[in-house]
């Protein structure tokens, strides 16, 4: 059965975000399908798909570059 069709629009899933003034660059974020039967698919930044009932979507979001000496 279908639930939903899902397309999120996330960026910065392959190169990290850069850093300025030397300080350690960010990490990236990552999109993952989890089945129903515990399964986890890894997705790209830009992808649609059908999620189904008992499948749910993990968006882990990017972390922020830093500035300065860390």
């Amino acid at each position: 059965m279908e639930l939903a069709k899902v397309s999120p629009p996330t960026e910065k899933r392959k190169y990290q975000p850069c850093s300025m003034n030397k300080s350690g660059s960010a990490t990236c974020g990552e999109n993952v399908l989890m089945e129903k039967n515990g399964k986890e698919i890894l997705l790209g930044g830009k992808e649609e798909l059908i999620v189904k009932e008992g499948e749910t979507i993990l968006i882990k979001p990017l972390g922020g570059g830093g500035f300065g000496k860390p």
